[in-house]
């Protein structure tokens, strides 16, 4: 083999073992579970939105977003939790969704539903001043899924409202 060749043939290996590390970089980073807090106002209504981009998932793979609710004033509080669609990428008739509330199940059922309107979950909660409430929604598609779920994904919102009772 000539020089040339062998040189070529080398910088073609460090290119593709570069890109392979960048590639796999994004998936690991793409399949990240995420956390975020949300600060209870003492009265009133708190609101706010926690935007789901690009959730792909396969067959027995899950992903979770937990919620760090953090409260000024301890009391009873009602959180709803509502979903709004941005982009429909095909992914929502795969994948369960179990929201629980401080470790409990508080809700079950699919992504269709939430992202057709059908459901909005509501639970109450008792929050104590300075601690954290953990909301945490896991998103899992069954391992019987197939080829029908490739190259699927789902973007949307997830809106909270959490009252005082």
């Amino acid at each position: 083999m000539s020089k040339l060749a062998t040189t070529i043939l080398v910088a073609a290996l460090c290119l593709l073992a570069v890109m392979g590390g960048l590639l796999a970089a994004h998936v690991q980073m793409a399949h990240e579970d995420f956390e975020e807090n949300i600060t209870v106002s003492k009265e009133g209504t708190t609101t706010s939105t926690v935007a789901v981009h690009d959730l792909a998932l396969l067959p027995a793979a899950s992903r979770t977003y937990t919620v760090h609710l953090k409260c000024k004033a301890s009391g009873t509080y009602r959180i709803l939790l509502s979903y709004e669609e941005k982009a429909n990428g095909g992914l929502k008739p795969f994948v369960n969704v179990t929201v629980r509330a401080d470790g409990e199940i508080v809700w079950n059922g699919t992504l269709q539903e939430l992202l057709d309107g059908n459901t909005c979950p509501t639970f109450s909660g008792e929050l104590q001043e300075k601690d954290s409430f953990d909301v945490q929604i896991t998103y899992d598609m069954p391992q019987e899924i197939g080829n029908e779920a490739k190259d699927t994904f789902a973007d949307f919102d997830v809106h909270f409202t959490i009252e005082k009772e």
